[in-house]
Order: structure tokens, then sequence, then C-alpha cells
């Protein structure tokens, strides 16, 4: 650390890099934006420039054996992230990895391993369970407020281009995405359905390549069953112009929460017409037909958790386990779809 503050570096300068520099100035009182690293010179060279990057890397190598550096952004291919988290582990470097954690829980498995015992924090980015109105939601159902979660249900219904899949090489593959339309895109909604309904215990899904040229699903449809009992649907699609919907419906016994990926209501017999929970302070999504058009709420509060971690003050808040299990539900849709939709369950719930 430099006077006090966290020295950060994001480790790829593509799209999502973005957010996550705008964050780590956000945090100006406990971070600094130290370092910038791409493959690409000319992509890390903007990033310095317009984010004020103090140093600029062109190899990962470079970067970690750098003693400045204390945490590292993790905004690479997903597919790559397994190998880029644990070379950070091994330079001693804390990391904040973007989702999907990696494509294969297999993979996660060895991040977990990598930081295990190490006393470095490692967190991964899921930031709508960052919103205020999530974490209320999640108190409330943990407690018993609502009753029993009898049915579960999210969908994502958005657009993207033929020209965002051609922006860069790797999108839109099974070796460097992983996915689509869930492993992408829907599965922010997908790990806030999972989470507030108690993990998921099985899933039977039909995943279908509609439109794009694309090796990856563009439309999702499940069946699943979760930990708290409770039964539901899940859909997610690339292909809704303009698009249409983000929403997460948790039907319990004594209301209902409903969470469209910005506001978090509540419904119940005594406030039918709803009441916002977190009102005031839920962190914007944006808009979905821009996948830059984010609001970096989130990614701010996630960053600031890991400084604090790094200071011994805080746990970090999503750590790499919570960010493996909505891996391993995506993985089990693609194996049920592969399998004619068998379903897949998971031991201990997902």
């Amino acid at each position: 650390m430099k006077d006090g503050k966290v020295q950060a570096a994001i480790l790829g300068c593509g799209n999502i890099g973005n957010l996550h520099a705008q964050a780590i100035l956000a945090n100006a009182d406990v971070m600094d934006l130290y370092a910038v690293c791409d493959v690409i010179p000319e992509k890390a060279d903007a990033y310095a420039e317009k984010y004020h990057s103090e140093t600029v890397y062109y190899r990962m190598e470079d970067l970690l054996a750098d003693p400045a550096v204390d945490m590292v952004s993790i905004c690479t291919p997903s597919g790559a992230h397994a190998d880029h988290v644990c070379a950070c582990a091994a330079g001693k470097k804390a990391v904040l990895c973007e989702k999907p954690l990696d494509i294969r829980p297999e993979k996660i498995d060895r991040m977990i391993a990598a930081y295990e015992g190490t006393g470095i924090p490692a967190a991964a980015v899921f930031q709508y369970r960052t919103y205020p109105g999530i974490r209320q939601a999640k108190a409330m159902l943990e407690a018993g407020e609502l009753g029993r979660i009898l049915v579960a249900n999210a969908r994502y219904q958005q657009y993207r281009s033929p020209a965002y899949y051609a922006s860069a090489g790797w999108r839109g593959t099974w070796q460097w995405d992983g996915g689509g339309s869930t492993m992408n895109q829907g599965i922010h909604i997908l790990d806030i359905l999972c989470y507030l309904a108690g993990g998921a215990e099985s899933v039977q899904a039909q995943c279908r390549t509609q439109a794009r040229a694309i090796e990856v699903e563009d439309v999702a449809n499940a069946l699943l069953t979760f930990g708290s009992g409770a039964v539901g649907t899940y859909q997610s699609t690339t292909l809704a112009n303009p698009p249409v919907q983000i929403l997460a419906e948790i039907l319990c016994e004594k209301g209902r929460i409903a969470f469209d990926g910005e506001k978090t209501m509540l419904y119940t017999e005594e406030e039918p017409e709803g009441r916002e929970l977190g009102a005031g302070q839920t962190a914007s999504a944006g808009d979905g037909k821009d996948p830059l058009s984010v609001g970096i709420a989130g990614h701010v509060f996630l960053l600031r958790n890991l400084a604090a971690a790094l200071r011994g003050e805080e746990d970090v808040f999503i750590p790499f386990t919570e960010g493996k299990r909505t891996v391993e539900v995506i993985c089990g849709m693609y194996e049920s779809s592969k399998n004619d939709g068998r379903r897949i369950t998971f031991a201990d719930g997902r």
C-alpha cells in the first residue's frame, strides 16, 4: 500500500474493465488505479491515458512481478480467468474476478485452492447482490418474514446485436465465453434467483442457438427446484429487440418480491401497490440495450469491500465458493440440454 491506500491494477482493458476503472477511481479515498495491463499495447495505452494510470504493462508476468501492486481486477475473457487468478495467487496479489469466475466448476476449484490458506482476499463479482434492496430481501427471506418460498421465476430478455459478437473473437465461443445468453448475460439474474430462493437443487433445460452466428446459445429455458422447497423457471435470450425484461420474482406465503435489475419491490396483502426495499439506495443496472450502460455502484461496493479485506477489517462479500455455485447451475443447464432435458441434480443444493 502507498500512503495507506490500496494500489489496484486492471488486467484486461476491454469493455468490462471500464467499470472497474471507474469504480476504482470512485474509491479514491482508499485505493489508487496504479496500473493497467493488456496484451494489446494500444488498448493498455488508451486505458492508461483515459484513467490516468501511473503504470502500463503489456505482459501479465510483469504486472505481477511489481511489488507495488496490491490487488488485481480480472477483466479478461471468461475462459482465461482460472489461469490468470492462479497466477495472481502465486504473485501474492488480492483479486476481484469478473463473472463468471470461469466457465467450468473444476477450473474454479483450482482458483479456490490457489487462495486457500493464504490469507489473501479473493472475491467474485455479482454486483446485484450488493444492492440494498436485495440485501434487505435476503434478510427477510432468511428470517421467514414472508413465510415459505413457494415459487421462484426469472427472465432475462435483452438484446445483443451481431456486431456485439463480432467485436471480440472470444465472444460466443465455448472455449472462451463458455456459453451464451446465460453464462455471459443472464448469469446475474439467475444468480439472484438462486441466491434468494435458497440455492438450486435440480435443473432441466433446453438451450438453442436461434438467430446468431455463434457456437453458444442465444435462448435458454429451464425448470428448477430450490433448497427452500420452491419450484420455478428461468429464461434467457439476447434476441429481444427492443429489450423486454430483466426480472426475478420470489412468491411466498405472505407476499411477493420482484427485482427488475434496478429496484427490489415487496408486495403484500397489506401493501398491494408495493413498497421498494432499500429505497433511495438501490444501484442502477442501467439500460440493457447497451452492455456498458450499467451503474458502477455494485463494483464500487465490491472494490471497497476488497480494500477493507486487505486491511483485515472485513471478510470478502462474495467469496469464490459463492461464485462457483451459479456456474455449476449453468453448466448443469447445458448438460441437461445436451441430454434431451435430463434432470441434473446438485447434491448439496446450489
